[in-house]
């Protein structure tokens, strides 16, 4: 046999086996401001409603299928709404016993907390840090350790680490300098803790004005590499200012009246909501990787500047039930991304 095709016949079959080698997957990321959710009705949000809330919840749920969800702006008495109520009311109605909530804190004694889940068959739960809890009403900024559950774990001895910090920063215009001080306490805590480049999400709603707003700048141009954030779709600018510009990533409002649940009604004109990543997400270094275009806002056409979602021209991103369920669930619209998952079998 010719020893060039004998040399491409042998390349063939190493490549192939390499190609067997390597095992991925793909994880999806949603977050979501929920809008008081679980709260009772008061002379401010009179049409609460619960039960309601579950159902749109449900829905959206179903419709975006995700593998992680941070869900902020929830009630916290009793701390069972946010562990057992939300997981038996509306995640296991969507699939039975697939997801788990992580470890629930309130250090704060805030009205509102936040609670992240993971579907058990993907992912596995190790701990929740509070990493900031000391400013006025503002919910516990935590940090939860997650590990990625590989079929080839046995062989691979191979633990992927994903951390997610999740964060509701204090809302308001006027409310910057707070929203500084947040996210500094939360940052000093992980420039002091987090010793090496890791797989590290920080997101939630950090009601933010711009991109030049200190918190958002302590996230994105910190000194250390390590507790360095990057915005998946690199949309950095004065969003409040310029919201044509961003249409496609403003969160808040999907309305422009008041349906009676405490949700704000100012039009869709604000980007609040965000997931931010380390640098080895972004690039891939740690087996962790970002799918490039794969950030989105669940329901942003961009055609809604300054209008609500259900205001002329339809808002076709998503199906019409999905659309109901956002507009009356809360009023912001959630996000979410797409991660990558890279793992090499060795025998």
């Amino acid at each position: 046999m010719n020893k060039t095709i004998v040399l491409i016949l042998i390349l063939a079959i190493n490549s192939g086996l390499q190609a067997q080698n390597i095992f991925t997957d793909t994880i999806k990321i949603l977050n979501y401001n929920t809008n008081n959710y679980g709260i009772a009705p008061d002379n401010n949000s009179p049409e609460m409603n619960t039960t309601r809330k579950h159902e749109y919840l449900k829905t959206i749920i179903k419709y975006t299928n995700p593998d992680i969800i941070g869900l902020t702006k929830m009630n916290s008495s009793p701390p069972t709404f946010s562990t057992d109520t939300v997981v038996n009311k509306v995640l296991n109605k969507v699939c039975k016993d697939c997801y788990r909530a992580a470890g629930y804190t309130n250090v704060s004694g805030n009205a509102k907390v936040n609670m992240l889940y993971y579907k058990k068959a993907k992912l596995g739960y190790i701990s929740t840090t509070t990493i900031y809890a000391a400013a006025d009403n503002i919910s516990d900024i935590n940090m939860y350790k997650l590990y990625y559950r590989s079929p080839h774990l046995e062989v691979t001895h191979d633990t992927i680490f994903i951390y997610v910090v999740l964060a509701h920063l204090k809302s308001g215009a006027d409310n910057e300098k707070k929203r500084g001080k947040e996210i500094a306490g939360a940052m000093d805590w992980l420039d002091t803790h987090i010793g090496k480049l890791s797989n590290i999400i920080f997101m939630g709603d950090f009601n933010t004005q711009s991109s030049y707003e200190k918190c958002f700048q302590k996230l994105v141009a910190s000194p250390n590499a390590i507790t360095r954030f990057f915005d998946p779709p690199n949309q950095i600018g004065n969003w409040a200012a310029n919201p044509n510009e961003y249409a496609m990533y403003l969160t808040e409002s999907a309305r422009s009246t008041k349906l009676g649940d405490g949700g704000s009604d100012k039009k869709m004109n604000f980007r609040f909501d965000h997931i931010l990543c380390t640098s080895p997400i972004i690039n891939g270094t740690l087996k962790v990787a970002y799918i490039a275009g794969s950030f989105k806002v669940i329901g942003q056409d961009g055609l809604h500047t300054n209008k609500a979602i259900i205001d002329l021209p339809k808002d076709n991103a998503v199906p019409p039930n999905v659309l109901n369920a956002l507009y009356n669930m809360s009023e912001h619209l959630p996000v979410e991304m797409k991660l990558k998952i890279t793992i090499t079998k060795t025998h």
